[in-house]
């Protein structure tokens, strides 16, 4: 199997290839590929996987895998997380932090719903519910409404005078 770096690269030069992507395990070395999208420059990248990119290229192909493999709208929990079935809870903080890092909304506003997608993923793994489905809308992400317990019948009428 390639790693998650090859797969991003492979993905760049077939984009076709997405939906297939989105149906397979996820490959070994994403906490690589959530760090080369933070930044290029601190993660060594071996001449074989370079291929003719610059680290602009690099990083965007790094990006563009994790939101159309790991992120997209309807992903499960681990998946959300770059997880595997058999992840521990140390690879999962990893990949937490590395994530909420890179879309932190101020270094990427427009990734705002990705880390609330993330935040949420995080949750239901902290809740023990990491088989749910991720929704698909931003508008789930927001807080349950409360509901008002009724109000208790006044046992007194008002005096109007």
């Amino acid at each position: 199997m390639n790693s998650a770096l090859d797969e991003a690269l492979l993905l760049k030069q077939n984009p076709d290839r997405l939906f297939f992507q989105q149906q397979l395990p996820l490959p070994n070395g994403i906490a690589q590929l959530i760090r080369i999208a933070i930044d290029p420059g601190s993660v060594s990248i071996s001449q074989a996987q370079r291929q003719d990119f610059n680290d602009e290229q690099i990083k965007a192909a790094a990006a563009a895998y994790l939101k159309g493999v790991c992120l997209f709208p309807g992903s499960q929990g681990l998946r959300v997380l770059g997880l595997n079935d058999a992840s521990d809870n140390k690879i999962m903080l990893e990949h937490r932090r590395l994530l909420l890092k890179w879309l932190h909304p101020d270094r990427n506003p427009e990734n705002r719903h990705l880390a609330e997608r993330v935040n949420r993923a995080w949750a239901l793994q902290k809740a023990g519910q990491i088989e749910s489905v991720i929704a698909q809308k931003p508008s789930d992400f927001a807080p349950p409404e409360v509901i008002a317990a009724p109000k208790a019948r006044a046992t007194r009428f008002p005096i109007f005078l």
